[in-house]
C-alpha cells in the first residue's frame, strides 16, 4: 500500500510539474553589452533626439522588446547581442529600471559589460559641441544640497554644495561612500583605460549641422574639437585623468595650455598637489610634464594595453602646488 501511494505521489508530482503538451521555457536571450541611456525625446511616438537615438539608428538596434516594468521599451541587436535601455531621468527611475532588467528572466546578463552613454553640457569657452570625454567615476549628484537662490550668500559662486558640507567647494571634499550617502563610485581603472585606448583615435563628427550649432559662440567654443583635459580634485589632491590633443594640432603648445589651465584652476581651489600617470614610452609627454615641474614618484607595470602593441608601464608623476 505504501509503495502504491508513493508511486501515486510521484506520478501526481510529474503530472503537475510537466503538464501534457507543455513546452520547455525558451533559453534566455544572451546580452553581451548593455548601453544605458537616461532620456529620449519622442513627441507623438517620433524619436527626435536623445541618448538612445544614435545607438538605435547607427548600430543599428533592430529589435524592439516590451519592457512594462521599466521606463521605455528595450532595443536589441541579435547579431552582436547589444541591448540599449532608457532608464528615465533621476536616481529613482534609473534604479527601478535597472533592477527590473536584472530580474527579467528573458535575458542572460551574466557576462554583460555595461556602458553608461550620457550627454552633458559644457561652457563653450572650454569645449565645443561634439566633444567626447571618458570618466573614471560615476557621480550621484542627487544627494547634493541646494538652497533658494534668494538666500545664497554674496560670496558664494553657487547655491549647490555637497552633502556633509556647509558651503560650495568646501575642503576637504566629503568621502564618496559614507553613512550620509554614497555619491561617488570608482569604475574599473583597467577597463576604462582599455575602452579609452580602443576609441581615442576615433575621428569626431564635424558637419554642417554642428557648425551651425557652434555659430552663435565665439572663441574656442566655435571651433571643432581639437583637445581636452579631464581632471578631478578630492581631499586637496588633484589628478589628471586624461589629456588629448588632435593629431592635426599637436606640437602647437596646446598640451601646455591645457595643463596650465588645470594648474591655475587647482591653485585657485587651494589644492596641495597634482598627480598624473603617463605611458613610460611617451617621451614627448614625459618631457612636457617635467618642464611643468612634475617629478616621478612611482611606476605601475603593464598599466596600458592596446590592440596594436603589448602592455606598457605607467609612470606616476607629482607636482606640489603649495
Amino acid at each position: 500500500m505504501a509503495r502504491a501511494f508513493a508511486a501515486f505521489l510521484a506520478l501526481l508530482t510529474v503530472t503537475f510539474a510537466t503538464p501534457a503538451g507543455a513546452k520547455p521555457a525558451p533559453a534566455p536571450i544572451e546580452v553581451r553589452v548593455v548601453v544605458v541611456a537616461t532620456w529620449e525625446y519622442e513627441p507623438g511616438g517620433k524619436d527626435v533626439i536623445g541618448e538612445l537615438k544614435a545607438w538605435k539608428d547607427r548600430w543599428p538596434l533592430t529589435e524592439v522588446l516590451p519592457f512594462p516594468a521599466g521606463n521605455h521599451t528595450l532595443h536589441y541587436d541579435p547579431k552582436s547581442h547589444v541591448m540599449a535601455i532608457v532608464t528615465g531621468m533621476q536616481t529613482a527611475r534609473a534604479s527601478a529600471s535597472i533592477m527590473a532588467l536584472g530580474l527579467d528572466p528573458r535575458f542572460d546578463l551574466t557576462h554583460a559589460y555595461w556602458l553608461v552613454a550620457g550627454t552633458a553640457g559644457t561652457d563653450p569657452k572650454t569645449a565645443s559641441i561634439g566633444s567626447a570625454a571618458w570618466s573614471r567615476w560615476v557621480i550621484d549628484g542627487d544627494l547634493g544640497q541646494e538652497i533658494d537662490a534668494r538666500e545664497i550668500p554674496a560670496d558664494w559662486p553657487t547655491g549647490i554644495f555637497p552633502s556633509g558640507r556647509t558651503a560650495p567647494y568646501q575642503l576637504p571634499a566629503p568621502p564618496g561612500l559614507s553613512f550620509a550617502g554614497n555619491t561617488a563610485f570608482p569604475l574599473n581603472t583597467a577597463l576604462v583605460r582599455w575602452a579609452y585606448d580602443m576609441s581615442r583615435n576615433t575621428k569626431l563628427l564635424d558637419d554642417e549641422k554642428l557648425a551651425a550649432a557652434r555659430k552663435p559662440y565665439s572663441g574656442q567654443g566655435a571651433k571643432p574639437p581639437v583637445g581636452f583635459v579631464l581632471a578631478r580634485l578630492a581631499a586637496g589632491e588633484g589628478e589628471i585623468l586624461t589629456v588629448a590633443v588632435a593629431r592635426s594640432h599637436r606640437r602647437q603648445g596646446l598640451g601646455w595650455q591645457l595643463m596650465d589651465a588645470v594648474l591655475r584652476e587647482l591653485h585657485a581651489q587651494r589644492a596641495e598637489a597634482l598627480f598624473l600617470e603617463v605611458d613610460e614610452t611617451n617621451v614627448a609627454a614625459i618631457a612636457l610634464y617635467r618642464r611643468l615641474g612634475f617629478r616621478e614618484v612611482g611606476k605601475r607595470p603593464d598599466y596600458y594595453r592596446s590592440p596594436d602593441r603589448g602592455p606598457t608601464g605607467a609612470l606616476v608623476m607629482r607636482r606640489d602646488l603649495r
